[in-house]
């Protein structure tokens, strides 16, 4: 009731049934004798329901206000963005042009992307000579052809062996005393820090199929042909059969030079590599 006053269930007067159905239906409710008497006078009645509803007019004005400023902030917000638009639109803040050049060239312009494509330009195709043979005069310049040799390529040779070993394992294999061995290490580079090493054995071109037969070498022994792949063979010229020619106006005959494949240098782990500098096997 008014007074809010806690009753025991006792004092109250109200029994425990009573009490049931007052629990069971929100719209029943108990009020002490004093509330009883308080409400039951018609003065007290109307002046509960003036307050009542003077709160409910209050409490109904202060929604009506707060929607009402929040109309108008929401007007004046929009106001303000149309307004932000409409000065963006017709705007011309953007960044100067150069003094220096004209801003509408369009051969001027930064492009990410080129209009025209150029064609890729094609290298020049190598020639080869096909004149006669080097005067004498030129005598001074010229080296004898070099002898056309076979090499073989060997890898995955412990670090201890030398080219002495190799040399004699070619001769004894091979059965000739003309072999040159090259022992495929970069200059300077420490052997102990490779895992294997390998060689090139060079030998008569005759001695190919020999020197490729698997029954030619030891067991477990790994080579193949040795591939040239080093891109520093330069021409030079090359000494003539018969450098004056006979007194019967004859000219001597000129002997084709045949590239024989330089050292080839080798990687950290023994495998071929074109870059680097190769010990000579007198070293």
């Amino acid at each position: 009731g008014y007074c809010s006053a806690v009753f025991h269930l006792k004092c109250s007067g109200v029994s425990e049934s009573l009490l049931a159905a007052v629990d069971g239906n929100r719209q029943v409710f108990w009020m002490c004798r004093s509330c009883t008497t308080m409400l039951l006078d018609m003065r007290h009645r109307k002046s509960v329901h003036s307050a009542f509803m003077s709160g409910q007019e209050s409490l109904v004005d202060t929604h009506s206000q707060s929607v009402a400023e929040m109309k108008s902030e929401l007007t004046e917000l929009k106001a303000e963005i149309r307004s932000n638009f409409a000065s963006l639109k017709n705007s011309n803040s953007l960044t100067p042009r150069s003094s220096r050049r004209p801003g509408d060239n369009p051969d001027l312009r930064k492009k990410l992307f080129h209009d025209k494509l150029e064609p890729k330009k094609q290298s020049q195709p190598l020639l080869q000579g096909t004149g006669n043979p080097v005067s004498p005069s030129f005598s001074s310049m010229l080296v004898d052809a070099p002898t056309p040799k076979f090499w073989l390529y060997m890898t995955r040779i412990s670090r201890t062996v030398t080219v002495d070993q190799v040399t004699k394992l070619a001769v004894e294999r091979l059965g000739v005393q003309d072999v040159k061995v090259t022992r495929l290490v970069a200059k300077g580079k420490d052997v102990n820090t490779m895992s294997f090493i390998s060689f090139k054995i060079g030998m008569d071109t005759s001695l190919k199929e020999k020197a490729l037969a698997t029954s030619t070498w030891p067991q477990g022994l790994i080579f193949r042909e040795f591939e040239d792949r080093s891109t520093e063979i330069f021409w030079a010229p090359i000494a003539t059969a018969s450098a004056n020619p006979t007194a019967s106006g004859a000219t001597g005959t000129t002997t084709t030079p045949e590239s024989t494949p330089p050292n080839l240098p080798a990687a950290g782990d023994g495998s071929e590599n074109p870059n680097l500098e190769v010990e000579s096997m007198e070293e």
